[in-house]
Parts: structure tokens; C-alpha cells; sequence
């Protein structure tokens, strides 16, 4: 008969690195994984986000990853700009939430 009581303490727990590792293929590079370990963890983010805040929140979210994302990438600071104008027109409640998303 199987045991179904909770793993002890001199048991391992799975982590969150152990699950994605279970994602991602195992033949692609190393660099490449941590670019898919980072789309998985943002896009987990995001489902949290929405779960605790609804979709328009998340939309915003990723909408203000995409800019912070054009400007890391290009240096072009219209982004910075942008993506300033975007977070001064929240609610200071709104604005802190996703401010600290980024």
C-alpha cells in the first residue's frame, strides 16, 4: 500500500527551478534556457498579476515590460519616455503596484 503522508523533513521539496527545468527542452544551450527560464517566470508573473487584479492590469504590466524592454535593448529614450507617461498616468495606488512589477 503507498504512503500518502507529507514528505518529511530529511525530504527534498521540488523547486521552482527543478519544475522549470522539466520545461525546457534539454538540447538547447545554456544561454538559451535562461532566456526561456525568464519567459516562463514572467509570463507566470503575469498570470498571478491577473489572477489577483484582473486583465487590464496584467495587459498594462506587459505592455510596460515591452517599452522597458525596446529601451533596454535600443537605448532609444523616447521609450523611457514613454513608458514614464504611461506610469504617471495611474492612480498613485496603480502606479506603485507596477512600478514594482517591473
Amino acid at each position: 500500500m503507498a504512503s500518502t503522508k507529507a514528505p518529511g523533513p530529511g525530504e527534498k521539496h521540488h523547486s521552482i527551478d527543478a519544475q522549470l527545468h522539466q520545461l525546457v527542452p534539454g538540447k538547447v544551450s545554456e544561454d538559451d534556457k535562461l532566456i526561456e527560464y525568464d519567459a516562463l517566470l514572467v509570463d507566470r508573473f503575469l498570470n498571478i498579476l491577473q489572477d489577483l487584479h484582473g486583465p487590464s492590469l496584467r495587459e498594462f504590466v506587459q505592455e510596460c515590460y515591452e517599452v522597458s524592454a525596446d529601451y533596454e535593448g535600443k537605448g532609444d529614450t523616447t521609450k523611457l519616455g514613454e513608458l514614464g507617461a504611461k506610469l504617471t498616468g495611474l492612480a498613485p495606488a496603480d502606479a506603485i503596484l507596477v512600478a514594482s512589477s517591473i
